[in-house]
């Protein structure tokens, strides 16, 4: 290893790309904030474990790929994004793949009481939420060398973390929680789909057929816009079935701006390091768009 103890907790936080941590908060604060909307008030220890829990799958999944896509060969000399911990020598793939198993350990401690709040319907979630993120890279086929990585985002961690959170609020399913989950989960895709189109020309050498691989140049741009424009127009269908919201979501209209610029550089850069720009950007613009829309639901019920 090239780390030296005075820097390890530092390796250690690039192991856990914190960047890519929002992906696991977001739709959490969006399914609590819907909650909030529907009854009023919310019970503060879910909102709390719901938040390890979903953190503690998003890094279990992170270091699990780190490590993995090592041993694959995917991640070699060559690589085009940002520098991974055990292709590096930063870190041991064995030492990283205990932090993954431990990581959703802890995952599954706190969800053992949403567990037993929430009952069947969230422990299946649980369980096939960890499931995703442990065949996202491992096994003889994973999740992230075919076209369903960006399936697979959107529903984990879109659909399933926003329904799930408001359901441990509410106690309860409809329609506007699986439209909020699909609004958040969509641009989620869309930075998995950057990173696969960086990545596409390496992935391909390394044998894997991604979204980005199949679809093409043409087909991936014409998917990312889809991705980024998609939530705005179910927002719109929102605002028309009248829910009492429907002022206030105008605040997430704010980010057009940014879904704007980003779509515009994807469609003009190269595959490149640009792209790992581009990568944070949109993984900010999920950010702000959640938020926004977060706070509009809870908004809609103060004024």
């Amino acid at each position: 290893m090239s780390t030296i103890p005075g820097n390890i907790l530092t390796v250690w936080w690039q192991a856990l790309r914190p960047k890519t941590l929002t992906l696991a908060i977001t739709p959490v604060l969006v399914g609590n904030a819907l909650a909030y909307a529907q009854q009023g008030w919310l019970y503060s220890l879910p909102v709390f474990l719901t938040l390890v829990a979903a953190i503690g799958v998003q890094v279990g999944t992170n270091l699990y790929n780190d490590a993995a896509d090592f041993e694959r060969g995917v991640d070699g000399p060559d690589r085009i994004g940002p520098d991974r911990v055990v292709a590096t020598g930063l870190l041991s793939a064995k030492g990283v793949y205990r932090g993954a198993h431990i990581s959703f350990a802890l995952a599954w401690l706190a969800g053992s009481y949403l567990m037993w709040m929430g009952g069947w319907f969230i422990f299946f979630l649980a369980l096939f939420s960890t499931l995703a993120g442990y065949a996202y890279t491992a096994g003889p086929r994973p999740i992230s060398a075919t076209p369903f990585g960006e399936l697979t985002v959107f529903l984990f961690f879109g659909v399933a973390a926003v329904v799930g959170t408001a359901y441990l609020q509410t106690g309860n399913v409809d329609l506007l929680s699986l439209q909020v989950g699909a609004m958040v989960g969509l641009p989620a895709a869309g930075v998995l789909m950057v990173n696969n189109y960086r990545d596409a020309e390496n992935d391909s050498l390394a044998g894997r057929r991604t979204l980005a691989i199949v679809a093409g140049i043409s087909g991936s741009k014409k998917i990312f816009t889809m991705l980024m424009v998609a939530p705005y127009v179910l927002g719109g269908y929102v605002v028309y079935s009248g829910h009492k919201s429907s002022f206030w979501f105008v605040l997430p209209l704010i980010t057009l701006i940014s879904a704007y610029s980003i779509i515009k550089s994807f469609w003009l850069t190269p595959p490149s390091p640009l792209f790992n720009t581009i990568l944070a950007n949109t993984a900010k613009h999920q950010m702000v768009f959640g938020l926004l829309l977060g706070l509009a639901f809870v908004l809609s019920n103060l004024y």
